[in-house]
């Protein structure tokens, strides 16, 4: 930690800073809900980088000279090399489990009623899921309802896919569900901007940075009553690609080190 370096950008962890790390530019990329950071440990930073408005609400200790604001950029030649035709009807969830799949599967016999067209694809898997519950009875519940809710009618489960799968995914769904549970669980939701990259509605709880990053929606809620009103935020953060991102806001942040 005590090597000198041009720039030092720290992810996930606070440690180069509590033990003193050195570097003639110092950034911490910010991807949690931090708790908040000794004081002379913060102003030690050049820069504390959020990924959006929510993100950067959610930690009112950090000090506004401090706080960059850099939105996650994506692949899209790699969206763009897999593109298919949509699928009338046909709907995917793609988050972890535990952030509105079980709501999405106890509502599917409405949905279905109301929309009898709709098919449902689920992706993710439990590996994430599992790591940070092992052991919890609870959690393992939780796990088998959803195993049980998923084999219903119009469903299909894949669980973990490939990168180029999940892109034909995206591609072929007309429909981008999300009826999310907790605010904090999408601090950016780069599942969101690949969706509707790739033309997906967006069905949502407008909660968290959703509201930051989705820019056309239809209200879970009105779409389970069998409404398909569109709303717009035109000023939501667009899909961007990682070269614009990183021309636009990281090599600027990074100069000090030249």
């Amino acid at each position: 930690p005590f090597a000198r370096r041009d720039a030092l950008v720290s992810w996930k962890t606070a440690h180069p800073w509590q033990v003193g790390a050195e570097a003639a530019v110092r950034i911490h990329w910010s991807s949690d809900v931090e708790p908040p950071w000794p004081e002379r440990m913060a102003e030690r930073l050049d820069a504390f980088v959020t990924l959006t408005p929510f993100h950067r609400q959610t930690m009112p200790w950090l000090d506004s000279k401090k706080s960059h604001l850099i939105p996650h950029g994506i692949d899209l030649e790699h969206l763009r090399e897999r593109t298919r035709d949509k699928v009338p009807g046909r709907a995917m969830f793609a988050s972890s489990p535990d952030r509105g799949l079980e709501t999405l599967l106890r509502d599917w016999a409405r949905l279905r009623e109301n929309h009898p067209r709709l098919t449902l694809e689920v992706f993710y898997g439990w590996g994430h899921f599992s790591a940070c519950h092992a052991g919890d009875p609870a959690a393992s519940q939780f796990r088998a309802n959803l195993e049980r809710l998923v084999h219903q009618k119009g469903i299909a489960y894949h669980g973990a896919v490939t990168r180029d799968e999940l892109a034909r995914a995206y591609w072929e769904a007309e429909y981008w569900l999300l009826p999310l549970n907790r605010p904090e669980s999408e601090l950016f939701c780069l599942n969101a901007v690949k969706a509707m990259a790739c033309g997906a509605t967006a069905v949502i709880n407008r909660i968290g940075a959703l509201k930051d990053t989705v820019n056309r929606w239809i209200n879970y809620g009105d779409f389970l009553r069998g409404e398909t009103a569109l709303h717009t935020h035109p000023e939501a953060i667009s899909p961007r690609a990682w070269n614009e991102v990183v021309e636009t806001w990281w090599e600027p942040l990074l100069a000090g080190a030249k």
